[in-house]
Formats: C-alpha cells, structure tokens, sequence
C-alpha cells in the first residue's frame, strides 16, 4: 500500500514539473526563441507548418515578404543602373548631361521605398502566425496535463483513481 502510494505521489510530481515545461515562441530584439534557444528560420517554418492556421498565414507573410523583396531587386538595380550611368556620363568630355537618369534613380528609390509596406505586412502575418501557435500549444497543454484525482467506492472498499 506504502509503495502504491508514493508511486502515485510521484507521478503526480512528474507531471507537475513537466506540466509547466511552455513551448512558445517568443520573439526578442527580432530573433525567435524557444525554450530560450534561438530558432533558425528553417526550424521556425517546420514548427508553423504542422498546424494548417499557421502554415496559411506563414504563406501569406512568404508572399509579401517575397512581393517586398522583388521591389528591392528591381528599384535597387534602377537606381544603381542610373547612378552609373551618369556616373559614366560625367567623366566623357563630349557626352551632353541631362537629368533623366536622376530621375530614373528617383523613380527606382521610390521602388525601393514601396517595399517598406510588403515587409510590414509580412512582420504582421508571421506575429500572427506565431500567436496562432501560441494560443493552440497553451489549449493543448491545458488538455493534455490535466490532473483529475478521484476517491470512489468500489467492491472492495475505497478506491483511488489518479488521471494524468
């Protein structure tokens, strides 16, 4: 009887401390930590991906971020293109110096600069993301480590019964 008892007494102590293990992401200076181990982008798409909530608004911050990051190819190339060329322009002695490649520098920074809005939406998306993760993981942990101790009659006297 002694020994039934201290085996239940700790199991119940195993799950209190494994219980209060939390696997959330937490994000810190811009990085993403997991039971303070930092998490690879890699290893952070592998973690959304298993819940199909997650993986959808991941997709949607992939896009913008992928939508983001063409305007920064594109404009960065304009501007760089432009600025050499009249970089090119203003050692040959003969060329005529006019200001359409100014303004094409211009017109591929304001490219760039339409990025920013792509890349803030896909910040938000993975957030949401994440939360979405969080949220599930904590519904599941209160599911999973529940404690439930029941004392009943049986044939055979009193009966205890621990559900963990």
């Amino acid at each position: 009887m002694k020994k039934s008892i201290l085996l239940l007494l700790y199991f119940f102590c195993c799950n209190l401390i494994i219980g209060q293990n939390n696997v959330q992401l937490i994000e810190k200076h811009g990085q993403y930590y997991q039971n303070d181990r930092k998490v690879i982008p890699e290893k952070l798409l592998f973690i959304l991906s298993n819940d199909t909530a997650c993986l959808k608004t991941l997709n949607l911050s992939n896009k913008f971020s992928d939508i983001g990051n063409a305007c920064v190819i594109v404009g960065g190339s304009v501007a760089i293109g432009s600025g050499l060329y009249l970089a090119l322009a203003l050692t040959d002695p003969y060329a005529t110096i006019t200001y359409a490649p100014v303004t094409v520098s211009l017109i591929g920074l304001g490219i760039c600069l339409s990025s920013i809005p792509f890349y803030v939406l896909s910040k938000s998306y993975l957030k949401s993301s994440i939360e979405i993760y969080n949220s599930k993981s904590r519904a599941d942990m209160n599911r999973f480590n529940k404690i439930e101790l029941n004392f009943g009659a049986t044939s055979n006297g009193v009966g205890i019964v621990c559900r963990f």
